[in-house]
């Protein structure tokens, strides 16, 4: 059926409280409690805050849970007070009359389809008032007695007389019911018999409370014809509420449950359902249905494997699945609109508490499954068992949109909590492209690129991780372009195209972002970090075409200053950051345009390295670079020492093996003849040196810094100490024999036998160390004065196993030793 706009608001209102009551939707937060001090008046003050009309109607439950917490500490904290009784009293009538029928609770947890927290809720109502009502059936009598004023005499008699036995009634039912009781025929009796005492003096909703309290007395002793004619009358009594209404409807059907039968109790509650056009009281129905046909289902008598009682199940199950299509608008349900999400999850929530064979049976819609799935996805004790009942239906063709969005939603919560993110990732895609709700697609498509952007992460060098990366990106950028975060996911695009060297696509990815956006400041700055780096990357030894790709990449970087420039005053907080990296760009053009002194200048400006964390490292990185090509000893020492200390060590270790890959002359590993190079190696070994213990190949770093940066000594020291530890370490044997063959004074029979044993080693481990060890030891069999004609032998012999002699720059030195040798 088609329902009118007004009936539309109520059902969303209405499930909106049942969501709420159900742990599907959090209420929302409440403001610091302005009677935190526990005084009677301000428990009263806090109280009247319930029934209020400005109260947000999410919120009355937590604050009803305020006032009893408060009112509780307030009554043990004041045994003798003279009111004490009375707040009791008021304790017991907030559970009873006002926690259990708040947004349906006891309605639900009687007749529907209850969560456990529901239930326990209900429960920890009746045990309170019980507590409660103990205290006032232990107390009052002496108080009476004790008390000297007539006015308060007169209301705890009053307490006693009408009061207590009206509340106690009502609770002694609910004990009953709810199976707190002893003896529940006991109780039920108990309670029948005080309300009915009690029934000729209490007028209104008093009145009508005790009638159907009476009613479900009679009701759960199985008299069942008292107990019709009570709700029958109720039903008729104009003066009861709608809820109170509905409770009557309810009541008369599991009457008609006791009396006929579960299947005919099932079939009144849907079609009453089905007519119905109340939001909260068609819910209920259904739910009463359900429970009905699974309760028929299991009475089915029949052997396990017999197949016709087997089919009889099936079907039931079936009818308490189907009942919930009522609400659905495919089966001329009620339209919802946009709250259709909101539905879907209530279905899904009640179906989850039917008791069925196997959810993911034939007989069963696709939901049933999704279902008995969300609770098993939530603990990583159980998600597998979820991932495996859902699996199967992930590609299963057929099923509706928004229920494979909701199997690919559940999937990734069960993947996230077994550790299987890239699996999470696939699918957190998948649900992206089948939601039709676009928030939901969206925030499933940005999920998929956060935690496949922190997986790439931690694992930069895993390719299937950064393969994953790039698909979760691309399905943002292609199906999302209307993302709130769009230029954010283009810059990040950009950022992992940069990292996978695709520059060209980088730079298409960061002009993607429009000139008016937020972002389009720290896009620019890349797209100049890119024109520096396409330039560097430029031909070195094609002096022309280096000089052309230089001169473009500061037009382009001018261009770029100037827009910068533009958006700057428009975005100031984003432009700082960006301002850091485009000034960073632009020294490194300057040190490839040979102005090293210019990046120096335009490096240490006041305040350029006060910018953000992540610049900082890069900022520090590039002055130490630009003081090392000015060549100057002086330059490198004051930026060196200008370093942050918390900096020191990581920008060291980072940037030493970038400096020992200059080329030493004539061989790559002799000392650094240019100043700059020299110094910068030697201070940035001499901060990794004193950091303190560090591993091996740290303490190679530190040992050719020091040795090609001009102090051999303090060197040699290190590689004999490390020598100690690792006496086959090839690098340590070949900086300790460099460190010796500087030294005129050294003993140059122990250079010579660590060069015969690095000669020996396998050359494609390491050429340079195989080539400088053969070097080195005809060169010092020369000084040696060794026979030249041996020497000569030894070259000769070398050479007819390796004719290139190790390439330049060894094959020419050892073509400079051939020539001396031949002098002679």
């Amino acid at each position: 059926m088609i329902c009118s706009n007004a009936i539309a608001r109520r059902l969303v209102a209405g499930l909106a409280a049942l969501l709420v009551l159900g742990g599907v939707v959090g209420t929302t937060g409440l403001a610091q409690d302005p009677y935190a001090n526990v005084t009677a008046e301000n428990v009263d003050r806090l109280r009247r805050m319930i029934d209020a009309a400005d109260t947000n109607p999410a919120d009355r439950e937590a604050i009803l849970e305020q006032v009893m917490d408060r009112r509780r500490d307030l009554i043990a904290a004041s045994a003798d007070h003279p009111e004490v009784l009375f707040w009791c009293a008021a304790q017991v009538e907030d559970d009873l009359l006002v926690g259990i029928p708040m947004n349906a609770l006891e309605l639900t947890v009687r007749h529907g389809l209850p969560s456990v927290e529901q239930q326990d809720k209900v429960d920890a109502y009746v045990r309170d008032a019980l507590r409660y009502l103990a205290i006032l059936e232990a107390n009052l009598p002496a108080r009476i007695q004790a008390e000297q004023t007539a006015q308060r005499t007169e209301r705890y008699e009053l307490l006693r007389d009408r009061r207590l036995p009206f509340l106690e009634g009502i609770a002694r039912i609910l004990e009953a019911d709810r199976g707190i009781a002893s003896d529940p025929s006991v109780s039920r009796r108990a309670g029948i018999e005080l309300l009915e005492r009690v029934r000729p003096g209490l007028r209104g909703e008093d009145a009508l409370t005790a009638d159907r309290y009476i009613a479900l007395g009679y009701l759960g002793l199985g008299e069942l014809d008292t107990a019709r004619a009570m709700f029958e009358k109720l039903r008729a009594e104009e003066m009861a509420s709608p809820l109170d209404m509905v409770g009557y409807r309810l009541a008369l059907v599991d009457v008609r449950g006791l009396d006929s039968g579960s299947r005919r109790a099932a079939g009144d509650a849907q079609v009453a359902a089905a007519t119905n056009s109340d939001p909260l009281e068609r819910l209920l129905l259904i739910e009463q249905a359900a429970k009905y046909w699974m309760i028929t289902s299991r009475a089915v008598a029949g052997e396990p494997d017999d197949p016709d009682a087997q089919a009889t199940r099936d079907e039931l199950e079936r009818n308490a699945a189907d009942a919930f299509l009522l609400l659905h608008p495919e089966q001329g349900g009620l339209n919802l609109s946009d709250q259709q999400p909101m539905l879907d999850l209530l279905i899904e929530q009640r179906l989850g508490r039917l008791d069925f064979r196997d959810p993911a049976a034939a007989h069963l819609p696709i939901v049933a499954t999704i279902a008995a799935a969300v609770p098993l996805a939530a603990e990583p004790e159980t998600a597998q068992q979820a991932r495996d009942l859902l699996l199967p239906l992930v590609d299963r063709p057929g099923i509706m949109p928004r229920n494979r969005a909701r199997i690919l939603r559940v999937m990734v919560q069960a993947d996230v909590q077994v550790d299987d993110r890239p699996a999470a990732i696939e699918h957190a895609i998948m649900w992206s492209q089948v939601a039709a709700d676009r928030p939901e697609a969206h925030g499933a498509a940005e999920l998929a690129a956060t935690v496949a952007g922190q997986l790439a992460a931690r694992q930069p060098n895993d390719e299937q991780l950064v393969a994953l990366y790039q698909k979760a990106l691309n399905n943002l950028l292609v199906h999302f372009p209307d993302h709130q975060k769009i230029n954010t996911w283009r810059r990040r695009s950009g950022q992992l195209a940069e990292q996978t060297g695709q520059l060209e696509l980088a730079r298409r990815r960061y002009a993607e972002v429009p000139q008016d956006a937020v972002d389009r400041p720290d896009a620019l700055a890349r797209i100049a970090v890119i024109v520096v780096r396409e330039a560097a990357a430029s031909n070195e030894y094609d002096t022309k075409a280096r000089t052309r790709a230089v001169a473009q990449a500061r037009q382009d970087l001018e261009k770029i200053q100037s827009e910068f420039e533009r958006l700057s005053t428009r975005f100031p907080k984003r432009s700082t950051t960006a301002r850091a990296s485009l000034d960073l760009a632009s020294a490194r053009l300057d040190m490839l345009e040979g102005d090293a002194i210019s990046a120096l200048d335009r490096l240490s400006r006041p305040g350029f390295t006060e910018v953000d964390p992540t610049l900082r490292r890069a900022v520090h990185m590039a002055r130490i670079e630009a003081a090392m090509k000015t060549g100057r000893a002086a330059a490198v020492d004051a930026v060196v020492d200008g370093l942050p200390e918390e900096l020191q060590v990581e920008i060291a270790r980072a940037m030493l093996p970038t400096v020992l890959a200059y080329q030493g002359i004539p061989l790559p590993r002799d000392p650094l003849l240019d100043p700059g190079q020299s110094e910068t190696a030697l201070r940035l070994a001499q901060v990794l040196e004193a950091a303190g213990p560090m591993d091996p190949g740290t303490e190679i770093l530190v040992i050719e810094g020091l040795r090609r940066g001009g102090d051999p000594v303090t060197a040699l020291a290190r590689a004999d100490a490390l020598l100690a530890s690792n006496p086959d370490l090839g690098d340590a044997l070949l900086s300790k024999a460099e460190c010796l063959q500087a030294d005129p004074e050294a003993d140059r029979a122990e250079a010579i036998a660590i060069y015969i044993r690095l000669s020996k080693g396998d050359k494609a481990a390491d050429p340079d160390r195989f080539w400088m060890a053969q070097l080195r030891l005809l060169q010092s069999m020369v000084k040696d004065g060794r026979d030249t004609q041996s020497v000569l032998a030894t070259l000769n012999r070398l050479e007819r196993e390796h004719p290139d002699l190790g390439g330049q720059p060894y094959v020419g030195q050892f073509a400079v030793l051939r020539g001396l040798l031949e002098q002679q």
